[in-house]
């Protein structure tokens, strides 16, 4: 079943082409690399299956209800705050149903309504259904098994321990596709083997 079909890809930046007319199938299972020279388009291309830079042209087409995880070659700048935070912000989403879920039940009691009832039983099915109810733990487990604290400040870290720590923010949502640009950059010979 191919989780990843583009058709016709093309993309410019002014004069110069990346990419025109490139095809791609991305089957379950499969792991491939794109090699290249600098500047040839690598990092773009991903950005494009990522859903992060539209294509000039052509079709692509996810499987439904498929996650992809993108790890960009460089730090983002904009991100900050505790180690926790950035990692769970990789949670597609889970992490704030279970602090939606965790505050509207910490806050009812006898005098609630049904609508707060019904909210409180959307929220848990949508934990059910995400397998959502762990990722705090998955989080701080993953974060602790690389050596580090969850409390940590994501700016204090090395380049290699963000490149480690945005991998496991990555890997958090459970994609079905991981896109990893550059993975082993600023990664020491114990991350690499890891990863």
């Amino acid at each position: 079943m191919a989780l990843i079909h583009a058709n016709g890809l093309s993309l410019a930046y002014g004069l110069k082409p990346l990419f025109d007319a490139a095809e791609l199938r991305l089957d379950e299972g499969e792991r491939v690399c794109l090699v290249g020279r600098n500047g040839e388009g690598k990092s773009t291309l991903m950005k494009v299956l990522a859903g992060l830079v539209a294509p000039d042209a052509g079709e692509l087409h996810l499987a439904d209800h498929i996650q992809v995880a993108y790890l960009p070659q460089e730090v983002p700048k904009a991100l900050g705050g505790s180690l926790l935070d950035v990692v769970l912000a990789g949670s597609a989403g889970s992490a704030a149903l279970l602090d939606q879920y965790e505050e509207l039940s910490a806050s009812l009691d006898d005098s609630a309504g049904p609508a707060a009832w019904e909210q409180l039983q959307a929220l848990q099915e949508e934990l059910d259904r995400r397998d959502g109810w762990s990722v705090r733990d998955a989080a701080r487990a993953s974060i602790e098994r690389i050596g580090l604290s969850p409390h940590e400040s994501f700016d204090e870290l090395s380049g290699g321990r963000k490149r480690q720590s945005l991998l496991i923010r990555a890997l958090l949502a459970k994609p079905a596709v991981l896109l990893l640009d550059e993975p082993t950059n600023h990664l020491d010979i114990r991350a690499i083997s890891w990863l």
